[in-house]
């Protein structure tokens, strides 16, 4: 899922840097609105309720989002827009009407945080999953390294006596290479490919 880069990171990695020095709004984030004043909006469930995304019409047949880059107020996204084309430093329409590079009005991005971070979302819950897996696989394997070293400890203690804990006395070598064959068998069984358990991106990967 995740390329591997030459640090030894990964893409996501990256990706989770990047937004999280963006200086997006802190969560939890939620949905909130009336229907029948035929409104909606993205805001926070702490602090008064900050707005994150609003919308309002564009145009006669069109709508857009507002977003609140700074605090001070919510700013229409058409203010915010970068483009394809021309110099990357303009943002928003008027900019690029007046700006000559800009010779078509193709969107690729909008210079908001709270923007980026709703566009990176599939990324992060792909980068989530992926985690949530590595956690498990790891505890798997520290719990068959904990056994092999129990094993390894009770065997141990055996000393001069024939059995101890149901174990029966051994000379070290072919303890260690008991031991060794526990925690071997215990990795494997950590690296083995699992289910997911329900875990998914919701793109049926």
């Amino acid at each position: 899922m995740a390329d591997r880069i030459e640090d030894g990171g990964t893409a996501e990695a990256g990706l989770v840097e990047r937004l999280a020095k963006g200086g997006h709004t802190p969560g939890p984030w939620g949905w909130f609105g009336n229907a029948n004043s035929y409104s909606l909006y993205l805001a926070t469930r702490h602090s008064g309720r900050r707005y994150v995304m609003s919308f309002r019409r564009w145009g006669m047949r069109g709508a857009q989002p507002e977003f609140q880059p700074e605090r001070g107020g919510l700013v229409d996204a058409s203010r915010l827009l970068e483009f394809e084309v021309g110099d990357r430093t303009v943002r928003g329409v008027e900019q690029a009407k007046a700006n000559g590079s800009v010779y078509r009005y193709d969107v690729r991005g909008i210079d908001c945080p709270d923007a980026r971070l709703i566009a990176a979302a599939p990324e992060l819950l792909d980068l989530a999953i992926q985690q949530a897996a590595e956690i498990t696989r790891l505890r798997a394997e520290n719990a068959g390294m904990l056994e092999a070293l129990k094993f390894y400890g009770d065997a141990w203690m055996c000393g001069t006596n024939k059995r101890y804990g149901g174990l029966e006395w051994k000379p070290k070598e072919a303890l260690l290479d008991d031991c060794g064959n526990i925690a071997r068998a215990a990795l494997s069984k950590a690296t083995t490919p699992t289910p997911s358990h329900g875990l998914s991106n919701g793109r049926g990967e």
